[in-house]
């Protein structure tokens, strides 16, 4: 039995890009319809005919309730209910905080926030119990890119509503979930990377993502720390460092081979988008080391956080396999630990060796005040840090 047998799923957005591809892969996995949605009637028959005859084109806004009550009237119309729903659609603009007018801000908020809560809402009637909700989030949510505050807050806005809703949910035994795709190349994004500079190709643009998480690279991970720490430097405010290093990975690849090492890597990105906060920011920096940048945050608070982390790696699984997924995590603060942003790495680069050391699976932080340069100590523990 194919994966969607006999399943009904609704793709907003469906015409081109992600929606267009996601319903191609429905449809081999057996969907019995899916209905897709598209503002442009030329691309949406394109599409339609591309897909053949399971396939239902419905044109319409997402921001327009309107046309929402007529897509799910011809779902409703076809009896079988609805098992899957993918809130695809979205609009990109730039504008820099100086530039921001209200066109910009109706433009942005209707269609990727109101569009996608009259997407879910409108679709509730129609759901069967152990229904799946999917958003499509943006990377774009962690980066802090110039001009792009507005469609990162959009998007951040994406995952606080896949949260909540998951637990409104649950008692139907209804899925949320939020897929962050990482760089694809789609007509959306192609036209994202075009208003955002002019000069830079999109490939350029797209150089800053890590293919296989979906997270920043070891690139923007270092644009990142330099930003973010100057504005805590700045402000006085409080920022975590959490440097985080898989454990025993190297034999995940030799036995497993790299497609499941790859796997796993996918699976700490999904991890890292769902247990962090949306102003936090998560990167690749490189191999199977993570770092991750707590704003506004006390060194409790980032205690916690670096143990949920470790929580919900420890609950990765490859299907089929006796695999286990479980990290190491090395913490320090400003201003806790340091002054410098030298400093706040090194710190957390001997705190995690500590944590290696310590037999791994584990959280370690930089004791406040105690380091000398050079060695330093974490949860009673002498490391040095060269």
């Amino acid at each position: 039995m194919a994966l969607l047998d006999r399943k009904t799923a609704v793709i907003t957005g469906g015409n081109s890009g992600i929606g267009l591809a996601t319903a191609e892969r429905f449809l081999t996995e057996g969907a019995d319809q899916v209905f897709i949605t598209g503002r442009r009637q030329l691309e949406l028959d394109t599409a339609a005919a591309k897909l053949g005859p399971r396939a239902v084109a419905v044109r319409g806004d997402v921001a327009n309730a309107d046309d929402l009550d007529r897509l799910y009237a011809r779902v409703g119309a076809a009896g079988n209910g609805l098992d899957v729903v993918v809130a695809n659609a979205g609009f990109t603009r730039v504008a820099r905080l100086g530039e921001i007018t209200d066109d910009d801000l109706d433009a942005l908020l209707n269609t990727n926030v109101k569009g996608v809560v009259y997407t879910v809402q409108k679709a509730l009637p129609l759901l069967n119990d152990g229904a799946s909700v999917i958003l499509l989030g943006s990377t774009t949510a962690d980066r802090g890119r110039v001009g792009l505050g507005i469609y990162a807050a959009t998007k951040a806005a994406v995952r606080a509503l896949a949260r909540t809703w998951a637990n409104e949910l649950a008692e139907r035994n209804i899925r949320v979930n939020v897929i962050v795709a990482g760089s694809t190349a789609t007509p959306g994004s192609d036209a994202l990377a075009a208003q955002s500079d002019p000069t830079v190709s999109v490939a350029e643009f797209r150089a800053a993502t890590d293919g296989l998480t979906g997270l920043p690279n070891k690139r923007a991970v270092t644009d990142a720390l330099k930003r973010m720490f100057a504005q805590s430097f700045t402000t006085g405010s409080p920022l975590g460092f959490l440097l985080l290093d898989l454990d025993h990975f190297k034999q995940i690849n030799d036995q497993r081979g790299h497609p499941a090492g790859d796997e796993v890597l996918a699976s700490v990105g999904a991890v890292l988008r769902s247990v962090l906060r949306g102003t936090d920011f998560a990167g690749r920096d490189g191999g199977e080391e993570f770092a991750i940048l707590l704003p506004d945050t006390e060194l409790p608070t980032a205690i916690e956080i670096a143990e949920r982390v470790r929580l919900a790696i420890a609950e990765i699984s490859l299907p089929g396999t006796d695999v286990s997924v479980t990290a190491s995590i090395g913490i320090s603060g400003f201003p806790d630990h340091a002054s410098t942003l030298e400093r706040l790495e090194r710190l957390a680069d001997a705190a995690l060796y500590v944590a290696k050391r310590n037999g791994r699976n584990r959280v370690e932080v930089a004791e406040p005040g105690t380091a000398d340069g050079s060695v330093f100590v974490a949860n009673g523990q002498r490391a040095v840090s060269t």
